[in-house]
């Protein structure tokens, strides 16, 4: 009986490890002083709860290194290499420490030297930016598949610009659009929302322009993303308009390789565009077809108004998490 309850003692200790090294949300240790690889960076605030995130966007804005890039790349490293092993400030750290390590960086690396093998490896560098935009419930999801943090160490730099809008909810991707939308997702990508770790792959591979319209359409206010999705058209043509979208979201901008320049602005602004809509929540017929008579017909059909105007960003109520830092990767590279 004494071992029977030594047993189960020791099964209650290690399940309640094994829950804590899936914490969706933990904290690492920053190399060096917060103020000091601030100032070291000419960054212009030294708030460690979003210093790794400037950080990132710094230094690994392109592939194609910019004298800016070169050079806080070369003072970061400097600084790294000089850093001493103790702990100084604390940063947060999506997901635990050991699965940076088992499913990440795929390195044993110690607490006090996280921080600095995250800064040191591009890929893992802007995992962390895109997973810190992620909500609880889909760190803990992610958590528990480490084949999917290692397959997005593939897509790292699309990754970081839109898997902001990856939101899984009860083992279901939340599809933006809602029920309404979920069919045409699931079309579009070939796979159902009921299987999220398939779902994620599809739309990150490639060159990344199917997670660019999945973005854009996921920060459109309600009106919008209907219009974006064809949801005011009939059922039977809602398909096709939304694959001819993301042909759109294909060919704009072709030089545009978003793996190698993820935080650059594309010439053609895919949410701006749809911003550039007023939509109304009313609904109001279309325009009549004109016959051969030059007599309205008799049959319309009713939509959400739509007409252009100025284009002005979205309201600060949708925007998620880290707005600060992910409104920025609609900004010109300077």
């Amino acid at each position: 009986m004494r071992v029977a309850v030594v047993a189960l003692s020791i099964l209650s200790i290690q399940g309640t490890n094994n829950a804590q090294l899936h914490a969706p949300r933990t904290a690492i240790a920053l190399p060096v002083p917060a103020k000091v690889l601030a100032a070291t960076l000419g960054l212009p605030s030294a708030d460690a709860s979003q210093l790794l995130v400037d950080v990132v966007r710094l230094v690994y804005t392109s592939s194609d290194e910019h004298e800016r890039q070169r050079a806080a790349a070369r003072a970061l490293a400097q600084l790294l290499d000089e850093a001493s092993s103790r702990a100084a400030d604390v940063a947060p750290l999506p997901l635990d420490v050991s699965i940076w390590r088992d499913a990440i960086l795929d390195a044993q690396v110690p607490d006090n030297r996280l921080a600095a093998a995250i800064l040191r490896d591009r890929s893992a560098a802007l995992l962390y930016l895109g997973l810190s935009a992620l909500d609880d419930e889909t760190l803990a999801w992610l958590g528990s598949h480490p084949d999917i943090l290692r397959y997005l160490r593939k897509y790292p730099g699309t990754f970081a610009m839109f898997g902001r809008s990856v939101h899984i909810r009860a083992g279901r991707i939340a599809e933006p659009g809602g029920s309404d939308a979920e069919a045409l997702w699931n079309s579009l990508i070939g796979v159902d929302a009921g299987r999220p770790a398939e779902f994620i792959q599809r739309v990150f591979a490639g060159e990344g322009r199917l997670a660019f319209l999945y973005d854009t359409v996921a920060h459109l206010d309600e009106a919008h993303q209907r219009f974006a999705l064809g949801l005011y058209l009939p059922s039977s043509s809602r398909e096709d308009s939304l694959r001819a979208l993301l042909r759109a979201f294909e060919i704009a901008a072709p030089a545009w390789r978003i793996e190698d320049r993820p935080f650059w602005k594309p010439p053609i602004d895919g949410p701006c565009s749809f911003q550039r809509l007023r939509c109304c929540q009313r609904e109001a017929p279309f325009p009549r077809p004109i016959g051969a008579s030059g007599s309205a017909s008799s049959t319309a059909t009713t939509s959400p108004t739509y007409r252009s105007t100025t284009c002005r960003p979205p309201s600060s109520s949708t925007r998620p998490a880290l707005s600060q830092s992910t409104r920025r990767g609609w900004r010109r590279e300077s």
